[in-house]
């Protein structure tokens, strides 16, 4: 894949980072949200997004397109902006990690409603 159309895919708010897919899984299974948590991981039981020949970063930055009901996202959203006004994105993921959790979620469920 070509970086011009590898940058364009990874722009979507439906594709996410594994970084951002596993961390999120995490801090729910934290808080004891265990079905969203596996609902979360699941794009990362498929291949990732191929990426442009020479790109070099590590797995984290591996891309997913995703998708889940509307069910899944309003859930997923609520718990997340729920964690995020209590300070437990934060305590999770430091000041600046929270911030960008928190905003990929939102430009998401924006893009999914």
């Amino acid at each position: 894949m070509d970086w011009g159309r590898y940058r364009a895919l990874c722009d979507r708010p439906d594709v996410m980072s594994r970084w951002l897919l596993e961390r999120t899984a995490s801090v729910l299974d934290g808080e004891g949200a265990h079905e969203l948590a596996r609902e979360v991981r699941a794009p990362l039981a498929r291949l990732p997004l191929p990426r442009p020949q020479d790109h070099r970063g590590p797995d984290d930055l591996d891309m997913f397109s995703v998708r889940w009901s509307p069910v899944i996202v309003a859930a997923l959203a609520a718990q997340l902006e729920d964690l995020y006004a209590a300070g437990g994105l934060e305590r999770a993921l430091g000041l600046r990690g929270a911030r960008g959790v928190v905003a990929a979620w939102r430009e998401f469920a924006a893009f999914a409603a």
